[in-house]
């Protein structure tokens, strides 16, 4: 007959993973967060090992180009990696402001084209309109206060 297409077996899985998601909520957002959970583990494990990994590397590239003992030895790596640190700090909260600029602009943009949209709108509508508007949002509000609260 025919063959199953790739597309069939994609469609059949979003389906199942909505029945999923409907049939057991409590369950899926476990799953998630015990993958996020992993992820972040992971993550610091791996950091970690880097970390590590770069000291040793500097202990011994200071170790034998300054031919100092391991104390000193210490001390030297101790700073070039409190410099690297601060470097990195530094430049972190250079992008956080800029980044925090850039997101407040574009909330108020979106704030005040909405607020425009909205009052376009309202002056666009009859009397008759603006009435049926006001009396389907507190319909709305009521029915949400007396049956879902």
């Amino acid at each position: 007959m025919g063959s199953i297409s790739y597309n069939k077996i994609i469609k059949g899985l979003a389906i199942l993973a909505v029945i999923v998601v409907i049939a057991m909520p409590d369950m899926v957002l476990e799953w998630l967060t015990e993958f996020v959970h992993l992820i972040f583990e992971l993550l610091a494990e791996f950091s970690h090992l880097l970390f590590e990994g770069l000291e040793t590397a500097l202990d011994t590239l200071i170790e034998h180009v300054l031919e100092t003992d391991r104390y000193s030895t210490q001390i030297v790596v101790f700073y070039i990696i409190a410099a690297i640190l601060l470097t990195s700090v530094y430049g972190l909260y250079r992008w956080a402001l800029k980044s925090y600029r850039y997101v407040t602009d574009g909330i108020l943009v979106f704030w005040e084209v909405n607020k425009a949209r909205a009052y376009l709108f309202w002056y666009s509508l009859t009397l008759m309109d603006k009435i049926k508007l006001a009396a389907a949002s507190i319909a709305a509000i009521s029915v949400y206060v007396f049956f879902l609260m």
